[in-house]
């Protein structure tokens, strides 16, 4: 003799997740990544935070790197093979500011490094190589006072990217 048993029902869950893409088009240039000097004790000398475009840290003065986030600032963009593109900033120096505070901080020297470009005839212009897929790297320079006022410093820079 066979018998079939089932098991009653427990109690049924469901939720629910979102979606989510971004489409660019071309021509199109979009940040996906932020400059950040991780966390720094400035020393009675103040000095330098680097960052370069691998984003690697270094410091200068009596300033210590003391751990914290270090990452460069990255930027993915999507255009023609072959086409020409112009990559700038709008100025030399930027100020960081500190968060509740009105102390500032010197970004500077701000350093490049692109995937997919090759440099042509002068600084800024490359040309898009084999694919559409463009990756800009961007470290920079922190100027850091003696006896730097405690907190959280930040601020922005733009990069454009011009194509002909």
């Amino acid at each position: 003799m066979f018998g079939v048993f089932f098991a009653s029902p427990g109690f049924a869950q469901s939720a629910d997740a979102d979606a989510e893409a971004v489409i660019v088009q071309p021509l199109s240039l979009v940040k996906t990544a932020d400059l950040d000097f991780g966390t720094v004790i400035p020393g009675l000398a103040g000095g330098t935070v680097i960052v370069s475009p691998t984003a690697a840290r270094s410091v200068t003065g009596s300033v210590v790197a003391a751990g914290g986030t270090v990452s460069n600032a990255e930027f993915q963009g999507f255009g023609y093979r072959n086409r020409f593109v112009y990559v700038s900033t709008a100025q030399s120096t930027y100020l960081l500011t500190r968060s509740g505070g009105s102390e500032t901080m010197v970004l500077s020297r701000l350093t490049l490094q692109a995937d997919n470009l090759t440099p042509r005839f002068f600084p800024g212009l490359f040309q898009i190589n084999s694919t559409d897929i463009i990756r800009l790297r961007v470290g920079g320079t922190l100027t850091v006072g003696p006896s730097q006022a405690r907190g959280v410093y930040e601020g922005s820079f733009p990069v454009t990217m011009n194509y002909y």
